[in-house]
């Protein structure tokens, strides 16, 4: 009788047998190895890998999902945005976890966020003047915390942030004779900050407060600083 060869197996479209949707790892399934038909088991493939296993070698955009019990998403790899999501099927940032998240079970348990930047104008930010007019340069740090280092006389405008996001305003370099005006288009209860000593500083915070006003708050400062409304 000839060798039937792998191309002339009939095809499984299950792994059950007889109802049996439990497969076990010592189930057997037939491959090629140096031009002769051989079995091995998942167990033995598995304990015998010595190398990476890559999921999309071409990187290509073929997503990746894991499912749960009655959940058609239970971990995702979307590779058309390079985005990784758990219970959900579409993340919008590059980590999505669509519930809850534990760290450990003590209280030195807990998450560090390596997410902050420091942006500093050695210069004034703008060469406009104080008023719409001036067109100030508009300053969105993208990251969670942003520590912006304003020094002389300067202006610029901070732009809408991100339900969380802090920004550190830090005033430097000044005599006095100099001020530091800042238009915050979203601030909530003011739109403009003053910062006139070196030393004075401002905290904000991105806060969504009734689900439905997002705004900058003040949530501390330092020194010679003013929270007005100005036209």
């Amino acid at each position: 009788m000839a060798e039937i060869k792998v191309t002339q197996l009939p095809e499984a479209i299950d792994i059950s047998i007889n109802g049996d949707t439990a497969p076990t790892k010592n189930d057997m399934f037939m491959v090629i190895q140096n031009g002769a038909n051989k079995k091995i088991s998942w167990n033995t493939l598995l304990s015998k890998m010595n190398r990476p296993v890559i999921v999309n070698s071409n990187m290509s955009s073929i997503p990746f999902t894991v499912r749960g019990s009655g959940l058609p998403s239970l971990f995702g790899v979307v590779s058309a945005t390079n985005r990784v999501g758990i219970k959900i099927s579409d993340p919008v940032e590059d980590l999505h976890v669509e519930g809850n998240i534990k760290v450990g079970s003590n209280a030195s348990s807990g998450i560090f966020v390596g997410s902050s930047e420091k942006i500093t104008f050695t210069s004034a930010p703008s060469g406009g003047t104080s008023g719409a007019s001036g067109n100030p340069a508009v300053i969105s740090g993208n990251r969670e915390i942003t520590t912006l280092g304003p020094k002389g006389a300067c202006y610029f405008s901070l732009g809408a942030g991100k339900v969380g996001q802090t920004k550190r305003i830090c005033y430097g370099n000044s005599d006095g004779s100099n001020s530091c005006i800042i238009s915050v288009a979203q601030g909530v209860g003011f739109n403009r900050i003053t910062l006139q000593t070196k030393g004075s500083s401002a905290t904000l915070m991105y806060i969504d407060q009734d689900d439905s006003t997002a705004g900058w708050f003040v949530t501390g400062y330092y020194g010679s600083v003013t929270f007005t409304t100005a036209a």
